[in-house]
């Protein structure tokens, strides 16, 4: 759970995280306002992702957090934002809305859309929300004797791109239309090898398949000013986990300047943040000085992962593998 408090005055406080609820073409949620003595009643707006049960997965669905599926959620996953009149009313994507904004029709089918939203993160002033999106999360195709699911899925192939939502309108004033909010589309691969680390090495055999996955967006201060941290395969390496299988991609830590022209937002200034060749890094997440994420720490069994964190231009173990020589104080 992710935490930010408006640094201008306090004004509310939200939290991310995952629901689980039956297919329908609505999705409706008690709250407080419908039994108080039942549900609490936050003193703020939270932002969460709603996901539908998939009856084609045994464990109900899967939200693309576990390390071995973070390039394959179920889809369905839709970003949502409980008022402060406890309603709750759908953000991303809008059909017929946001359609111009993702490479495949959003839907719905059957009730469900054909995307999935994954790890909204809110900005340092608590104004925007940060979050990826795949575009064609569709219905698993058998890949053993028959069977469906993630097994040895390489991911979808339309992949997963960055995505912003200013929801400040909607602070100020919980009527405000959830279809005028302004988002803007962060990152859009339309070749999955044009940032390959070996762009001579084109042939699916012998790099990852599935789209571009740009993942974990998230706002952090630097040295450089203001960055957005976000996780991505977009080298298109493999890592050394051999265990891993056709998931064995490799992640790498990205930083940009998020650059706003008055109508959209827009990415400046990237730059691969740490370089692994070997094993995989995911989900940064800012602390009060620096930020942490999740380290692969060995190629030897797929979900052995340890927490690191990164302090200025020092690097070392927050939990797990390791220990700092001298740890840094503050």
């Amino acid at each position: 759970m992710f935490f930010a408090r408006n640094a201008s005055s306090s004004l509310c406080m939200f939290l991310s995280f995952t629901a689980l609820i039956s297919a329908q073409p609505s999705p409706v949620f008690e709250t407080w306002k419908d039994d108080p003595g039942t549900y609490h009643q936050p003193a703020y707006p939270l932002i969460f992702i709603a996901s539908f049960r998939d009856p084609q997965i045994g464990n109900g669905g899967i939200f693309g957090t576990d390390v071995l599926e973070v390039g394959a959620p179920s889809r369905g996953q839709e970003l949502l934002m409980l008022l402060s009149d406890g309603t709750t009313e759908r953000l991303f994507p809008l059909a017929g809305v946001h359609d111009g904004l993702v490479d495949y029709p959003p839907g719905p089918t059957n009730g469900r859309i054909n995307g999935s939203v994954s790890e909204p993160r809110i900005s340092i002033d608590g104004r925007r929300v940060y979050f990826s999106y795949f575009h064609d999360a569709l219905n698993f195709q058998p890949y053993c004797c028959g069977t469906t699911g993630h097994s040895n899925f390489d991911g979808w192939p339309l992949g997963e791109d960055l995505y912003a939502i200013d929801i400040g309108p909607k602070i100020d004033d919980p009527s405000f239309p959830a279809d005028q909010l302004r988002v803007s589309r962060l990152t859009q691969t339309t070749d999955w090898y044009a940032d390959a680390m070996n762009p001579s090495v084109t042939s699916a055999t012998e790099l990852p398949t599935g789209g571009v996955v740009h993942t974990g967006a998230n706002e952090v201060d630097t040295e450089l000013g203001r960055q957005l941290l976000f996780a991505s395969d977009r080298k298109q390496l493999r890592n050394s986990n051999q265990g891993q299988g056709k998931k064995n991609k490799n992640f790498n830590i990205f930083t940009a300047r998020v650059a706003d022209d008055g109508s959209s937002l827009r990415l400046v200034s990237i730059r691969q943040n740490q370089y692994y060749t070997t094993t995989s890094t995911l989900s940064p997440n800012r602390l009060r000085v620096g930020y942490a994420l999740s380290y692969q720490a060995t190629t030897e069994e797929p979900r052995q992962w340890h927490i690191q964190e990164v302090r200025g231009r020092r690097w070392g173990p927050l939990y797990g593998y390791g220990s700092w020589p001298k740890r840094p104080s503050g």
